[in-house]
């Protein structure tokens, strides 16, 4: 319980950080439209566009939950100005070792969390910075939360008339759970990528040192 505690001064305080204008807001939201977003961890882009759209900005894993798989539901998300979003998400885990079938006979685990870009590029070629956090809570009295630190950065693909984009992720995060079975903290970096090829091809990947409580290293690689 101090875990959210903790969060929410560390959010609240950012709302005391300057945040600098930029052009127009769908031209923030550019990195949308290239899919520069991770499937297990969040990026220093922050959704600047003021209307409830369907996407998971901010991924919300059950920390301590052993599971086969997890899938992510479409989530609500939205941009709340000076470089916020919020957002809000359903995970559903299969638990290990068990005849599951999703939503059927899954676990459900509802989230929301909040993320504050500090730094305001005018274009994808600067360094975005964003700190945020989300909780969230499950059955057998299972509840957790994440607190990050995050900066993402274009590499290639910055001159006009290139047909292919690269984007670099790191970040820093400190997870918490609580469950039947037990609670534990843990705090690792992680690394991700995104390429893309005009809107065409889609490719992701993403790795982090396994905390405590888990079996292996996270991974994940992706292509759409």
């Amino acid at each position: 319980m101090h875990f959210y505690f903790r969060l929410l001064f560390v959010l609240g305080c950012t709302l005391m950080l300057p945040s600098a204008l930029v052009a127009g807001e769908a031209e923030r939201d550019e990195w949308v439209r290239q899919r520069a977003e991770l499937r297990m961890h969040p990026v220093g882009y922050s959704l600047s566009q003021r209307k409830i759209t369907l996407a998971n900005v901010i991924p919300m894993h059950p920390s301590g939950f052993a599971a086969e798989r997890y899938s992510m539901l479409p989530g609500l998300a939205t941009g709340l100005g000076r470089g916020w979003e919020a957002a809000a998400q359903v995970t559903l885990a299969e638990t290990l070792g068990a005849n599951n079938d999703g939503i059927i006979n899954g676990r459900a685990f509802y989230g929301g969390g909040l993320q504050k870009q500090l730094t305001r590029g005018e274009t994808l070629k600067s360094t975005a910075l964003a700190v945020g956090g989300y909780g969230w809570g499950g059955p057998t009295k299972s509840s957790g939360g994440m607190f990050y630190a995050v900066a993402s950065k274009q590499i290639s693909g910055l001159k006009e008339g290139d047909n292919h984009a690269l984007f670099g992720h790191f970040g820093v995060k400190a997870e918490a759970f609580d469950n039947a079975v037990g609670d534990s903290s843990g705090v690792r970096p992680f690394l991700g990528a995104n390429l893309s090829f005009g809107q065409l091809v889609f490719l992701s990947g993403e790795v982090s040192p396994r905390q405590a409580w888990e079996f292996a290293n996270q991974y994940s690689m992706s292509a759409t």
